[in-house]
């Protein structure tokens, strides 16, 4: 169970740093992928998890491979 919690952990802070590096703020990125902004507060902050189209969605706006985005060390 901790291995998932810290994989989910890393892609919390992989969403966020991909988000912060594009200059956008939670409630930009949410505007771009019609979401509520408390939705990105509670993915960043691990209290959510994002579903796969999501993931994908976030992946093209952030401009980062899935795969990176997901498995970010």
């Amino acid at each position: 169970m901790r291995k998932t919690a810290s994989a989910h952990g890393k892609l919390s802070n992989s969403i966020r740093s991909s988000r912060k590096n594009r200059g956008m703020t939670q409630e930009e990125l949410a505007n771009v992928l019609e979401v509520d902004r408390t939705y990105i507060c509670a993915i960043e902050n691990g209290r959510r998890k994002p579903s796969l189209k999501i993931l994908i969605r976030l992946s093209k706006i952030l401009e980062i491979d899935l795969m990176t985005l997901i498995f970010a060390e």
